[in-house]
């Protein structure tokens, strides 16, 4: 994870300083990511209202 992790700080600081191509890069791996904690977040049971 540490290696994932150090990819995306380098291609955030390059999309920062204007690389466009970094941001190409980025987006679809920031993307993948959140939707996999998307899909797992809506696994998760859901109760709603007081609890005894």
């Amino acid at each position: 994870m540490i290696e994932a992790s150090s990819l995306l700080t380098k291609l955030f600081r390059r999309w920062n300083e204007g690389d466009a191509t970094a941001g190409e890069k980025l987006v679809p791996l920031v993307y993948n990511e959140l939707r996999r904690i998307l899909v797992d977040y809506s696994y998760e049971p859901r109760v709603f209202g007081p609890q005894p």
